[in-house]
């Protein structure tokens, strides 16, 4: 699933089951403020969340077993991850690039490979 630009705002990604794709599990580049990822099971993908020059917030979501990170943030993401799972993904759980400067706030991070 890949999401950005102008009104992506108003996007709301909640309770899917998004397992086993051949890349990642959601891709949002240039998401804004309000844009919001919740209480879904991402499991199975490349990397499980990706956010790229983006705003918004990762709440609730379960995020395990991808085969490299559970979420990543790049290029100026400004975003909040907060009480989400991400546990046993094959790299790390969170991997911030610079000069991305998310919030995380009461995650559960367990059992991924960094």
């Amino acid at each position: 699933m890949a999401l950005g630009g102008k009104k992506s705002g108003e996007t709301r990604i909640r309770y899917n089951y998004i397992e086993n794709s051949k890349s990642e599990g959601v891709f949002v580049i240039e998401g804004e403020e309000f844009l919001c990822i919740e209480d879904n099971e991402i499991a199975g993908n490349n990397d499980g969340i990706v956010m790229v020059n983006s705003k918004g917030c990762i709440t609730g979501n379960r995020i395990k077993g991808n085969n490299r990170s559970g979420i990543l943030t790049a290029s100026k993401t400004k975003c909040t991850i907060e009480q989400n799972c991400i546990e046993d993904n094959f790299a790390a759980g969170i991997l911030i690039k610079n000069p991305s400067l998310p919030e995380l706030r009461r995650n559960e991070i367990a059992k991924n490979f960094f």
